[in-house]
């Protein structure tokens, strides 16, 4: 029964998805929670969107 909090930083661009217009993001998030690469999220996952990669932070 813990929450999970998030630390965000995303940029929003307009992108073509099956010829239609719609906002789209970019950006990192950093959780403590082990999330597998390539696990997709939200619409359009076999587009190539939403999809999560692990980012190796050296600090």
């Amino acid at each position: 029964n813990k929450k999970l909090y998030a630390k965000t930083h995303f940029n929003e661009k307009i992108v073509k998805y099956k010829g239609v217009k719609m906002n789209a993001f970019t950006g990192e998030f950093k959780i403590y929670y082990d999330i597998p690469d390539f696990f997709g999220l939200g619409k359009g996952v076999s587009q190539g969107f939403g999809c999560v990669k692990q980012i190796i932070d050296e600090e």
